[in-house]
């Protein structure tokens, strides 16, 4: 029962990691795409 417990948390846990990664990713590559629509 525990197990199974522990495992749904790690599992909650890399989930909001992804999440949190994603969006700096997409606002990184937001952020570089205006930078090179303004250089141009």
């Amino acid at each position: 029962m525990l197990a199974c417990c522990f495992q749904y948390v790690d599992l909650r846990t890399r989930y909001i990691e992804l999440m949190t990664l994603s969006s700096q990713y997409i606002k990184f590559i937001t952020i570089n795409l205006q930078r090179l629509e303004t250089e141009e």
